[in-house]
């Protein structure tokens, strides 16, 4: 089981899930649009629960998928804004070290995350490829940004019943 406050909360994970999700959330959007910071709260705490991740990591990117995920699993997602406030920290760090690796920048500008790098980092790669709970983490915030990437942010709030 992951342990949600020792083992696999770092910053380096945390930049790839946030990297991945930005970039699946920009594909999957009507206008290809980008992720605000504020939708990018709830990703780490999302991918960072075992019982989410084990949810959903093998689910298809359409957004019908999300719905059932969340009508299956009613409780799956309870305390997500509380998981959401406990890992700001660790969500606002690994943006901090996701731009300074060039994986995303913040455009402050626009408040929203931009995906940067095409390729992950080969370190990052070798790191990934040895651990399959990585992996599944990996999987869930790619599918995340695909779902987010499909809803606007009132029905994201609403789904997952979250207050920004």
């Amino acid at each position: 089981m992951l342990n949600e406050f020792d083992i696999f909360q770092n910053k380096v994970l945390g930049a790839h899930a946030i990297w991945e999700f930005t970039k699946n959330f920009q594909i999957n959007h009507s206008e290809k649009g980008l992720p605000s910071l504020l939708l990018t709260m709830p990703v780490l705490p999302l991918c960072m629960n075992k019982r989410v991740v084990t949810g959903i990591k093998e689910r298809n990117f359409k957004g019908g998928s999300l719905l059932r995920a969340l009508d299956e699993n009613k409780d799956l997602f309870s305390g997500l804004q509380d998981r959401m406030e406990g890992m700001a920290n660790l969500t606002l760090e690994s943006i901090y070290l996701g731009s300074v690796v060039g994986l995303i920048s913040y455009d402050r500008n626009n408040s929203v995350i931009v995906p940067v790098a095409r390729v992950l980092p080969t370190k990052i790669k070798e790191n990934m490829s040895k651990n399959s709970e990585y992996v599944d983490i990996i999987n869930t915030s790619r599918r995340i940004g695909a779902w987010f990437g499909l809803f606007n942010q009132s029905e994201i709030s609403l789904y997952f019943n979250l207050k920004f």
